[in-house]
């Protein structure tokens, strides 16, 4: 059949033409009433709505004319397949069944385009409204717009396409993600990935330059749309739309649900901002275009071309939520405490794991027993011991604040405020020496050992009674 869209715009244009010719003749013919002056104005703007009316009609007709030559180019490249096909057969390339098979898959398509330049043509060469769906009656000065309002659905699609990419491309320097009060967009985002504790140096590709890949992503758009085949413009927009989404969504889900993540994966899901839904919504838009630039094709090809792309974007579409369920499950810290309790010196070994993707920093113990963030380091990255003892003869445990000399790592005596570094994967044995707390009069009959990020999450905590004498 003939496009749909130009089919209706010739109807329109051609009861358009008719409305402005009738009523110029009706005016000559039958109206005796109307002043000569009067009728000369009603004249001449019929004549010039009669003339933009013909001037639309050979507007469509040429658009129609387009159409019929783009279905007869299809029509000869089936027929070049089936030659070919012929050829490939008798070289014993594919068998006689799959030879027959693809031809009458071929002949279908060939009926098929065939069929819809005979109804292309004669739409073509009409000039009754009546014969393509009938007379539109509309005021006169009204054809005008409604034109306008049907202008081909393919025009409205190209407009989209070539207005989502470069609006997907500069939201790469709208904010993508914030923590800690720290917003960065694509451009600057290394920055906040390394201040909440992500190595960014090891990456395969340097992460200062992904944002030019995301930027440049939408923009294959463009040469896309001037593909002649519409089969593959409909997958050039549905696979860049989804290579857009899955780029947003799968990394950022894939480091939230990662259960080294220093980050628990809601503040990861909490901290995305306005760029990132931007350039996702753009990716959504980018697949919605490419499954409607198939629905504007009825032929069997197509049919089965828009089941696949409904099934590629329903797995995208599932794939996201997924990927965002389980970034709502619950995470592990980046840091892993055990306590071997007291040995036979009287030392208590705190063992801490670093079981992140980056280096940890632990204070022994927190500067005045208080949480507090360093300059230059990350909230996610930064850890610190506290020390509470239970004194003889008093129920309440109390934060005990200037005990640095009573910590021993490697074998010294820590000094005050002394920040252990822990790299991924590796641990520190942080010692607590019990009889040093006796020594500095401290009678203590139990003590609380409580590590902590320096957001104040809790990190592990131990308590232990002292045997008498220790």
């Amino acid at each position: 059949m003939a496009d749909p869209d130009l089919r209706s715009r010739l109807q329109l244009a051609l009861s358009y033409r008719q409305k402005a010719r009738t009523l110029g003749e009706h005016l000559v013919t039958r109206v005796e009433s109307i002043e000569s002056a009067e009728r000369a104005s009603l004249q001449s703007f019929y004549l010039r709505q009669e003339q933009r009316a013909e001037l639309t009609v050979a507007v469509v007709r040429e658009q129609l004319r387009l159409h019929v030559l783009r279905l007869e180019a299809e029509i000869t490249k089936l027929r070049e397949a089936q030659t070919r096909l012929s050829e490939r057969a008798v070289q014993g390339e594919i068998t006689p069944d799959q030879a027959n098979r693809t031809n009458r898959e071929l002949i279908g398509r060939i009926g098929h385009f065939l069929r819809n330049v005979e109804e292309a043509r004669r739409v073509l060469q009409t000039d009754d409204p009546r014969a393509i769906g009938g007379f539109v009656d509309l005021p006169l000065d009204a054809y005008g717009s409604r034109l306008l309002e049907l202008r081909p659905a393919r025009a409205k699609l190209a407009l989209l396409a070539y207005i989502l990419p470069p609006v997907m491309s500069l939201s790469v320097f709208l904010p993508w993600l914030e923590f800690d009060g720290q917003g960065r967009s694509l451009y600057g985002i290394v920055d906040l990935l390394n201040s909440v504790g992500i190595a960014t140096e090891s990456t395969p590709i340097p992460l200062a330059l992904v944002w030019l890949f995301y930027a440049l992503l939408p923009l294959i758009v463009w040469p896309v749309m001037f593909l002649r085949d519409r089969l593959n413009v409909s997958w050039g927009l549905l696979l860049t739309g989804a290579a857009a989404v899955c780029g947003v969504c799968a990394p950022m889900a894939a480091l939230a649900v990662n259960p080294t993540n220093p980050l628990p994966p809601t503040e990861w899901l909490l901290g995305v901002r306005l760029g990132a839904f931007v350039y996702v919504i753009g990716g959504f838009g980018l697949v919605v275009l490419g499954l409607k630039h198939t629905r504007l094709e009825a032929s069997p090809r197509m049919r089965t071309v828009r089941q696949l792309q409904k099934a590629a974007t329903a797995a995208i579409v599932l794939m996201v939520l997924g990927l965002i369920a389980l970034a709502l499950m619950p995470g592990k810290m980046s840091l892993r405490t055990e306590s071997e309790g007291l040995d036979p010196a009287g030392l208590i070994r705190l063992t801490l794991r670093n079981t992140g993707v980056a280096p940890i920093n632990v204070y022994v113990p927190w500067p005045e027993g208080v949480a507090r963030r360093p300059a230059g380091a990350g909230t996610m990255t930064t850890y610190g011991i506290a020390l509470y003892v239970q004194e003889r003869g008093r129920p309440e445990f109390r934060l005990l604040r200037s005990d640095s000399e009573c910590w021993l790592y490697l074998g010294a005596p820590v000094r005050a405020e002394t920040l252990v570094s822990i790299g991924p994967g590796l641990r520190a044995d942080i010692k607590l020496d019990t009889a040093c707390l006796r020594q500095s009069g401290i009678e203590a009959e139990a003590v609380r050992l409580s590590v902590t990020r320096s957001d104040g999450t809790l990190a592990g905590e131990f308590e232990m009674r002292l045997p008498a004498g220790r």
